[in-house]
């Protein structure tokens, strides 16, 4: 027969979950995992993140602070809440929760250290119902700047929840992330304004950037996304067919590395939503476009001048 087995905390669970055990068991997780049934052995299931804070798992020593009212941290699994955490060691996860609304478009806390950053968003702004949150109260800047300068390698298993954006929700997150190598996954397909303003703006270490499924998009919604990001070498496809005022300008500006761009923009007519979009990008690269749009010019403003251009298949 199999048994039962109680876990205080995720992390045991999955720890555990990686053995191979002789008998199935059944196993329950306090933080609200649930019940889980192992065979044998088998693949760990994938970790939901959008259940757990907003997490910070420390790659070096360091330190984290607020001034902010709303929002503390913890590093022991969320039994001890505080405002500030000095010596931090390599592997400390520090979880944050608050009821954070930003006004101000400035970083709320400050961080010495490297770190990944992961969980969900949205527990520094509403702490107790961020599980299942996919909306914010009100549409402006409230999440801007989060990360700002700040010293964190990878957003891979950041979650960003909202399926409605709001303007300027997530404008300059990762400014000067300058460590910052793996972006979040970006799902929301209907844009606001602004809200991914300069969102990776002088991230000179990011090397892949994130998909970009949007197809109704908004004013200034790429504006600067990724201005400075001298590492990437390929945009994501972008493939919404009618432009926005402003929408792509200064998108790759400084890119220089870039060399592969996938637009299927086929109405380009918006006042400046093309503006200075590819200055300073690679000499030469490949441009794929729609097969029925003509309306491209070269240069700054258009395809980038001796790119190859090719037609979407």
């Amino acid at each position: 027969m199999g048994h039962i087995n109680l876990f205080q905390t995720v992390a045991e669970f999955e720890s555990a979950y990686t053995n191979d055990y002789i008998e199935p068991w059944v196993s329950y997780t306090i933080e609200g995992s649930g019940l889980t049934y192992n065979k044998k052995s088998g693949p760990v299931p994938p970790h939901d993140y959008s259940q757990d804070y907003l997490t910070f798992v420390m790659l070096t020593s360091g330190s984290i602070q607020t001034e902010n009212d709303t929002i503390q941290f913890s590093v022991d699994g969320g039994e001890t809440w505080v405002k500030e955490i000095n010596n931090l060691e390599e592997g400390d996860n520090v979880l944050v929760r608050g009821h954070y609304i930003n006004s101000q478009s400035s970083a709320p806390f400050s961080m010495s250290g490297h770190a990944d950053v992961q969980g969900n968003i949205l527990s520094i702004y509403d702490a107790d119902n961020f599980k299942t949150r996919t909306s914010l109260d009100s549409d402006e800047h409230m999440l801007s700047a989060l990360f700002t300068k700040l010293g964190i390698i990878s957003a891979e298993n950041l979650i960003l929840p909202l399926t409605a954006l709001t303007n300027a929700c997530y404008d300059y997150l990762f400014f000067s992330c300058t460590g910052l190598t793996t972006a979040p996954e970006l799902p929301a397909t209907t844009l606001a304004d602004s809200c991914y303003q300069y969102m990776f703006s002088g991230c000179t270490s990011l090397t892949t950037a994130p998909e970009l499924p949007a197809t109704t998009l908004a004013s200034n919604c790429y504006q600067g996304m990724f201005t400075g990001c001298r590492s990437l070498t390929t945009s994501p496809e972008l493939p919404a067919t009618t432009l926005a005022w402003g929408c792509y300008m200064d998108m790759f500006d400084g890119c220089t590395s870039l060399n592969y761009i996938k637009c299927l923009a086929t109405d380009i007519s918006a006042s400046y939503c093309t503006d200075n979009w590819v200055v300073g990008v690679s000499s030469t690269g490949t441009f794929v476009k729609d097969a029925s749009m003509t309306s491209w010019t070269t240069g700054d403003y258009g395809i980038p001048n001796n790119w190859t251009v090719q037609d979407a298949s």
